[in-house]
């Protein structure tokens, strides 16, 4: 609430605090980043430096295949939705009394359905930063790997794909670098073991293989 309502001086007092709580779980202290980036793209943290803020920064890991969906949908939207619910609401005011006229209230709201996607598209767009697989490095977890994970309280392998939001698919194992358990992962290297909480669920890892994906 506090972060929703905040200006731009308020929500770095806001981080700069919350980035300073010892104890804090550090996928929380992403998702208040990721929330004021949300709100204000081009919002810089003061007093870090960029090694502290390169997995949050403004810019927003994407595929290739990824942007060119997004940005058909954004087509889509402002080309054909758009223009079709404008004809609506152009029907419904010709009706008249547009306070009891159900069809101009419902055109309305899927007006302003729209344009909220609309800008959102927009503003992701305009912050997507493609990687190919020859940008990735394979020497640690990051977003275009594959890992391979030695999970040591059930004593099984998994193996997890870390990718973006965009392309994020749970039930595939395909993560999001940005989701809790994504944050967890990145910039783990071969042999190392970790141990975190999520939701107070225990987990303890050891990785056991990195590989550059195929995308």
């Amino acid at each position: 609430q506090f972060l929703e309502k905040a200006n731009e001086g308020a929500a770095q007092r806001i981080n700069f605090i919350v980035q300073r709580i010892q104890g804090l779980d550090t996928s929380k202290k992403i998702e208040v980043k990721h929330f004021i980036l949300e709100k204000y793209p081009e919002f810089v943290f003061l007093g870090e430096e960029e090694s502290q803020t390169e997995l949050v920064s403004s810019g927003l890991l994407v595929t290739q295949a990824s942007l060119l969906k997004k940005q058909e949908e954004l087509d889509h939207i402002m080309n054909v939705e758009i223009p079709e619910n404008s004809k609506e609401i152009g029907s419904a005011i010709s009706l008249g009394d547009l306070k009891e006229n159900a069809e101009y209230k419902a055109a309305k709201e899927q007006q302003g359905i729209l344009n909220t996607t609309m800008m959102r598209r927009t503003d992701e767009i305009s912050r997507a930063v493609v990687v190919t697989p020859d940008g990735v490095d394979p020497s640690k977890v990051a977003f275009g790997t594959a890992v391979v994970l030695r999970n040591h309280i059930e004593e099984r392998e998994e193996t997890y794909h870390i990718l973006g939001p965009w392309e994020s698919n749970p039930h595939d194992n395909v993560i999001s670098y940005l989701a809790p358990f994504g944050t967890k992962l990145l910039n783990r290297k071969v042999g190392e073991r970790f141990k975190f909480e999520i939701n107070e669920r225990a987990y303890d890892f050891s990785v056991e293989s990195i590989e550059v994906l195929s995308f």
